[in-house]
């Protein structure tokens, strides 16, 4: 049987006389008990909000890198935390991933075309292109100043 004890304050408060069962569980009730369980339950409910934010923004991120073509999310997340980018405004990731292209263009997948011979010289956009050879050239070149991961 379910004991509510604000029914069994609100009896002694009110004069009523408590019954064997009754006076037996208020002997048994241990309020440190209770405010520990308490206090349980709000730091697991914490860790498990925690816990749903950190998947969220590893979900956000992981889309984020696979809509631009970043080969490097682990990277791209530490950029975002460390500038505290908000993953929910698309315009200012679009304006933080141009930046990183140009900031940090080895931790994108390279637009070479498939085959033999260069890339056209000048893109649909109609900017001039780089060709491929060179493209390569400059990636494998920033790699090599590029800070290694563990």
């Amino acid at each position: 049987m379910k004991v509510n004890y604000n029914q069994l304050i609100q009896k002694m408060l009110s004069g009523e006389s408590l019954n064997a069962l009754e006076r037996a569980e208020l002997e048994n009730f241990d309020a440190d008990s209770l405010i520990q369980e308490k206090e349980n339950v709000t730091r697991e409910r914490d860790q498990l909000k925690s816990e749903h934010i950190s998947l969220k923004r590893g979900q956000q991120l992981r889309d984020i890198a696979r809509r631009f073509n970043c080969s490097d999310p682990d990277f791209l997340d530490f950029l975002a935390s460390r500038n505290g980018l908000d993953l929910e405004n698309s315009d200012a990731v679009a304006a933080f991933v141009a930046d990183m292209q140009k900031s940090s263009p080895h931790c994108f997948y390279s637009s070479v075309k498939s085959g033999g011979g260069s890339v056209s010289s000048v893109s649909e956009s109609g900017t001039p292109d780089i060709p491929a050879h060179d493209r390569i050239g400059r990636i494998a070149a920033s790699l090599a100043g590029a800070p290694e991961q563990q």
